[in-house]
């Protein structure tokens, strides 16, 4: 998911470190971390986000993203809800 310097400030004031759940795209974006191919914040046990109140915008609006290439939104059909 990428960030935007909004969601990482919002981040960092629950206490934690931007080198703790920030990472770098190739393309220079800054993204959330990913642990065994899950978001650095996901709970497994209980299927839950445990910043949910505090998530980055991007998780408010999925599974709708922006395409870049089609520069316009789209339905992400890999979402498994």
């Amino acid at each position: 998911m990428t960030l935007t310097r909004a969601d990482v400030k919002r981040i960092e004031e629950l206490g934690y470190k931007a080198d703790d759940f920030l990472t770098k795209s190739e393309d220079g974006f800054c993204e959330l971390k990913l642990v065994d191919d899950f978001c650095l914040f996901y709970d497994k046990a209980t299927k839950l986000c445990t910043i949910y109140d505090h998530r980055p915008a991007g998780c408010k609006y999925y599974p709708i993203t922006y395409h870049w290439t089609k520069r316009k939104c789209v339905l992400d059909l890999d979402c498994p809800s």
